[in-house]
Parts: C-alpha cells; structure tokens; sequence
C-alpha cells in the first residue's frame, strides 16, 4: 500500500512539473535587425584663411591702364576677346587673373586641400542660376565679364557649394578680385574616370566596338570636366553616321563602360 501510495504521488509530482513546463511562455526568437551604417556623410569645406591674404585693397575690376603693369601677349589677348567675347580690357584682366592663380598659389591650396574630392578646374562664365558654366555665345560688356566670368572648382558630391572672391595682392593681377566658385556635381574624378577607359581590356573593347561594329577608328578619349563627359573622338573613313547611329554608339559606350560619354568626329586622322 506505501508502495502504491509512492507511486500514485510520485506520478503526480511528475505530471506537475511537466504541466509546468507545457504552460511557460515560449521563447522569442532573437530577431538580427538589419545593420544600419552609421558612418555619417563627412561634408568637406573649404577653408578660405588658407587660401586669402591680409590686404587693404580697393578692388578694380575694370581696368583702365592696366596695360602700363604688365606686358601681355598679343596673340593670346586675341584669343581671349574672340573666344569670350569680352573687350581688349577685359581680356587683359582675364589673362592677368588666369596667371594671378598660379603666381599667388590659389590654384595649388584648392588642389591641397580638395584631395581626392578635387575633379577638375576650369574657367567661364556662370549660368544664371549660379549652377553651372556657359560660354559666351554673344559680345560680353564689362559689367557682365566682371559678375559672371569666374574660376570653377568641380568637385565630388561631398564638397560645400560655394562662390569666394578672392582678391589678389602681389602678382600682375594685384587689386583685381575673382569670384571662384565649387561645383559638387561629378561622382568620379578625372582620374576615377580615366582608370575605367585606360584599362587594357576596357580599351581594346571600345576599340574593337568602333572598329568592328561602326567601322570607325578611335582616335583620343579624354575626359572633360566642364560637361562631366568623356569624350571619344572617332574618325569615320567612309564618313560621317546618322545620328541615329551615333546614339546608338554612345549609348553602348556608355553600358561598356558606366560613363558619361560624348561623341566627337573628327575630320580626319590625329597625327601621333
């Protein structure tokens, strides 16, 4: 009977626990939340103390005598008044500026400072929302060669828009000021985007695309900074094809090689 009684109370004590281990709560699965990167954008400014100079300036940006300060050539002051369309003064004082950047070191501390960010520079006037370059499709007057015609910087996407005037204090260009203005619109440098076409299989596919495909014959790619384009230069030897045709080519180029690219014909073969 005790024996009976053990059992019956044993298997009781049994069935308790195991009713109590039926009735927890189950167990949350641990659920791996997806990684968020969290390393923030890094914006990137230009620090302009390091690029000005302490002066007392009264800035003159129309020249007057300025051909007495320095001698300037004729042949290039020519090709300044046609290409910008701007007056003999003026011409002067772009020539004195474009010199100006390197006597005084304006070009080289942008460059420092911008690294790998750095794109290209180049000079022109702004368009009229102050987001990009025009060039002068009609005679410029003074006052418009003064407002608008700058140094650009393109950078990266992660540099600080901006436009600085920069007063020059030492070199021919002295008591003239420059606006220089950053454009963040390329994702890739120069040099980013001419590791991508100079790379040896790249490049004997884009040759091979022309020649073969077009019956054209690649002459040069370079990349220009102003269109954020690379450009191909092709000769045709059986002339020029429909445009129709040369979109469908850049537009492989394109998907050959991720960039942006602009087609140019040539007239003949680039002699090397």
């Amino acid at each position: 009977m005790n024996k009976i009684i053990f059992l019956a109370l044993t298997s009781l004590i049994l069935n308790g626990c195991s009713q109590a281990v039926t009735t927890q709560p189950p167990i949350p699965k641990v659920v791996e939340l997806p990684k968020v990167n969290s390393k923030p954008v890094t914006m990137k400014a230009i620090d302009w103390s390091k690029i000005d100079k302490p002066n007392n300036l009264i800035v003159d940006n129309f020249p007057k005598e300025v051909i007495q300060r320095y001698q300037i050539d004729d042949v290039m002051m020519q090709a300044v008044m046609s290409d910008s369309k701007v007056s003999k003064e003026q011409a002067m004082r772009i020539l004195a500026m474009q010199g100006g950047v390197q006597d005084e070191g304006v070009l080289q501390g942008l460059f420092d400072q911008l690294g790998d960010d750095l794109v290209g520079a180049s000079w022109g006037f702004a368009t009229s929302d102050q987001k990009g370059i025009r060039k002068a499709d009609k005679p410029v007057s003074d006052e418009e060669a003064v407002r608008d015609y700058r140094l650009f910087i393109m950078t990266k996407p992660n540099v600080k828009a901006e436009i600085h005037h920069y007063v020059f204090t030492s070199s021919d260009a002295k008591d003239f000021s420059l606006p220089i203005q950053i454009l963040p619109t390329n994702n890739r440098s120069a040099d980013e985007s001419a590791a991508i076409y100079s790379d040896q299989k790249v490049s004997e596919e884009i040759t091979s695309l022309i020649r073969n495909k077009y019956r054209g014959e690649l002459q040069a790619i370079g990349y220009t900074p102003v269109d954020q384009t690379t450009s191909v230069m092709i000769f045709f030897p059986e002339g020029k094809p429909s445009q129709a045709t040369l979109d469908k080519l850049e537009a492989e180029l394109e998907s050959l090689t991720s960039l942006d690219i602009s087609i140019e014909i040539l007239a003949g073969r680039m002699i090397f």
